[in-house]
């Protein structure tokens, strides 16, 4: 008996080709590649010049060139249509060059993926404004977050910027970060630039400027609908945790009383995980507009935005570990 199991153990013959083929299959699949992407977007000092957000300079200007004052709403309505699917369309033909030349090769993803996502830009926000607001240096961080928000800061008080910057960083992480994450994975590279091209078209063409009211509304409705899945998968990752359905249903009323449903529920998931009180009166161009209060119970303080940068951070993390396990279970 004990021959016989010896001897099936020796007659199994493993070849070294088959070992290195199954570890490049492991290397080459899709959550690996975005993990690594993950790694050197936030290690490595990549310029804010070669990051896709500095296109929105560029898209402001074209914009300007279409979206006319003396045109009617329907023409303002039509060319912001024609204008976004245009600029999506040259930045997926570019896209589709760029990796013929590379041979298609998935590792594309490794140059690509760090210029696309953003992290580093919300980790720096939450960290100066805690530095300036730590120092009681309230002038300066409205200075510092004026050009990220449309609302007006100069008359928020200390535990108003903290809000202000933790809303700030929840959005914005969420948008450029975590859903460029999601649609990496649905789609591939035209999927992430896709999801990143819509959220900077929506913050350059916001319809909450009053030129936009009319030409912002098809590329906000395309951000908002491709956020719902993004939205759903985050809050399957808030699951991990001792009570994970209190947190979705805070997210889910949060969704249903505010103006935007996406950021209502996303907001509301964090705050709640947190226990932060965000939403509550803002001011746009010197009118006050009344949102719901959302989240938890405690004000926000200096490091709130902090905790929510490492919070949204360690949820993308979780899901790019998730997808990495599924892909390696069906691939051996």
């Amino acid at each position: 008996m004990l021959d016989e199991f010896i001897n099936g153990i020796t007659s199994v013959n493993v070849q070294p080709e088959q070992v290195g083929t199954v570890s490049l299959q492991l290397l080459e699949l899709p959550g690996v590649i975005l993990m690594f992407a993950m790694l050197l977007e936030f290690l490595l000092p990549i310029p804010d010049e070669v990051r896709l957000s500095r296109l929105s300079p560029l898209f402001k200007l074209m914009a300007a060139k279409v979206n006319r004052p003396d045109n009617t709403a329907a023409h303002s309505y039509l060319a912001g249509i024609l204008l976004p699917f245009l600029i999506i369309f040259l930045c997926l033909l570019l896209m589709l060059i760029f990796a013929s030349v590379a041979g298609f090769d998935s590792w594309l993803g490794l140059v690509v993926l760090p210029l696309i996502l953003e992290s580093r830009l919300c980790m720096h926000l939450s960290e100066e404004t805690a530095t300036l607001l730590h120092n009681g240096q309230n002038e300066e961080t409205k200075a510092l977050l004026k050009p990220f928000t449309i609302r007006q800061v100069d008359r928020l008080s200390r535990m108003g910027l903290a809000k202000t910057c933790t809303e700030i960083v929840i959005q914005r992480m969420f948008v450029t970060w975590f859903a460029v994450l999601v649609w990496y994975m649905i789609a591939g590279l035209p999927g992430a630039l896709v999801m990143q091209l819509s959220s900077i078209m929506s913050r350059s063409f916001s319809t909450k400027y009053p030129q936009n009211k009319h030409f912002g509304t098809c590329i906000t409705r395309i951000e908002h609908g491709m956020l719902l899945f993004p939205a759903a998968i985050l809050g399957l990752c808030s699951l991990v945790s001792f009570f994970p359905l209190r947190a979705i249903r805070a997210g889910m009323l949060c969704a249903a009383e505010y103006p935007s449903p996406v950021s209502g529920f996303v907001l509301g998931l964090l705050g709640y995980k947190l226990n932060i009180s965000l939403g509550g009166p803002r001011y746009y161009h010197g009118e006050i507009i009344r949102f719901p209060r959302i989240g938890g119970a405690a004000d926000p303080n200096i490091d709130s935005a902090q905790r929510a940068f490492n919070r949204l951070r360690w949820y993308g993390i979780i899901f790019v570990c998730l997808c990495i396990l599924v892909e390696a279970l069906t691939t051996i």
